[in-house]
């Protein structure tokens, strides 16, 4: 492999750009992305642009990328859906890993479905046992304690039935 020239050509790896972690959700279509080269507050995005966007170009190929310098004086970043409608991302003093961790926990499609099977199978409030949360029925509060650590009333025991007192009324 010949040397690689440039400014930081590690980004131009195919190692380096299936690293990506951002994969859009399919109805996303445009990325709009703002910056001002001269502020402070934009020096997150800027580098956002520069090691970032390679990423999400090679990941998501049908997604439109386009890039701003000096347009508007904050920096942000906006998506463009199938209908049409603008979701805009505020990224003013933010460093570059906050706005990709932002955008992971929003935009992602496999971390939404990944974090929504994780939570519906290890959150289960209905499932006891050694693989969930809830050991034993017991652990809730106001649920009959355990048989294991105390005994149980002589009703609950099964052996012993109880007898009904009849009710006298008054007449």
């Amino acid at each position: 492999m010949p040397m690689m020239t440039g400014k930081a050509p590690i980004r131009r790896t195919l190692k380096y750009l299936e690293k990506g972690p951002l994969v859009l959700k399919e109805d996303l279509r445009v990325m709009l992305i703002n910056w001002n080269t001269s502020q402070k507050a934009s020096k997150g995005v800027g580098d956002f642009v520069f090691w970032h966007v390679p990423q999400i170009k090679y990941k998501n190929p049908d997604v439109e990328i386009m890039t701003f310098k000096n347009f508007t004086p904050s920096p942000w970043i906006q998506f463009i859906n199938a209908h049409g409608d603008r979701i805009t991302v505020d990224a003013y003093n933010q460093s570059k890993d906050d706005i990709m961790k932002h955008l992971v926990e929003t935009f992602s499609d496999n971390a939404i479905s990944e974090s929504f099977q994780q939570e519906m199978h290890t959150k289960d409030s209905t499932k006891f046992g050694t693989p969930q949360d809830r050991r034993c029925m017991c652990v809730i509060p106001g649920q009959v304690p355990c048989p294991a650590f105390t005994l149980l009333p002589k009703e609950l025991r099964g052996r012993v039935t109880p007898r009904s007192n009849p009710v006298k009324e008054d007449q």
